[in-house]
């Protein structure tokens, strides 16, 4: 790919500085949105769903280190039986 001559970059710039005149940045966003209060029907039932959220991702959490347990418990049998077959 050919490189940008002198005289292509100083017309670039000269585009660049025309463009910012006529059309100034307008932001994508504003600040001065506020939300909507919440009654008390809403704030409860958002309550609710956080707590229903909470209790399943534990539940994951609560199995994993069930089958983890599980599986220590029998790595660590399966070494104790080798380990008094190996001494008698």
């Amino acid at each position: 790919m050919p490189q940008k001559t002198r005289k292509e970059k100083i017309l670039a710039e000269k585009r660049r500085q025309k463009q910012l005149l006529i059309s100034p940045a307008v932001p994508a966003y504003s600040l001065d949105i506020k939300p909507a209060p919440k009654t008390s029907s809403e704030a409860q039932s958002v309550q609710n769903t956080e707590k229903v959220n909470i209790l399943t991702g534990h539940a994951d959490l609560k199995s994993d280190l069930l089958k983890i347990s599980l599986f220590t418990v029998g790595a660590v049998a399966f070494q104790l039986i080798l380990f008094f077959f190996v001494i008698k």
